[in-house]
């Protein structure tokens, strides 16, 4: 069994908290973006994590690859603590990862991304996500459910 704190724990030690990783880079996907990431702006995770009310799921296609990797910590705790708060971003992120998508022409923009976005990742925090997977598969089944049914209507 995977417990929360051995989730939490696991991403504290596999995500620096490098506040001059993103320095200077582009933090939106598109300049229609900008306005919707612009809370990100000079924050490390850990501190988007204590303002967690402005973290939405639809964030999560506004940021550009890299920083949705290294932004990753503070949505997967913020999933894990406050899930019900979460619920929105919860499904956006699990869809993410496991790229679940019934449109064809989505999935194939959102694998992209979701294979752009693992390559700025270490085999440690990939192993993080995986722990991550596991601990919300076991706590909230009901949502992995709805989620496969919309996969397997592709």
């Amino acid at each position: 069994m995977v417990t929360k704190n051995k989730v939490i724990e696991d991403i504290y030690k596999n995500f620096p908290e490098n506040k001059y990783l993103l320095s200077g880079k582009r933090l939106y996907a598109s300049e229609a973006s900008v306005s919707e990431v612009k809370f990100y702006y000079k924050k490390i995770w850990k501190e988007v994590l204590e303002k967690k009310e402005n973290i939405h799921g639809s964030d999560l296609s506004f940021l550009t690859p890299e920083a949705l990797a290294y932004y990753l910590p503070s949505f997967m705790i913020y999933c894990i603590i406050a899930p019900s708060e979460a619920d929105n971003l919860l499904d956006d992120l699990l869809s993410l990862l496991l790229n679940l998508c019934n449109n064809l022409e989505i999935y194939v923009w959102k694998e992209k991304r979701r294979q752009l976005f693992l390559n700025f990742l270490s085999k440690e925090q990939k192993d993080t996500i995986e722990l991550y997977i596991a601990y919300m598969f076991q706590e909230y089944p009901e949502d992995f459910l709805f989620l496969l049914q919309l996969r397997s209507k592709k």
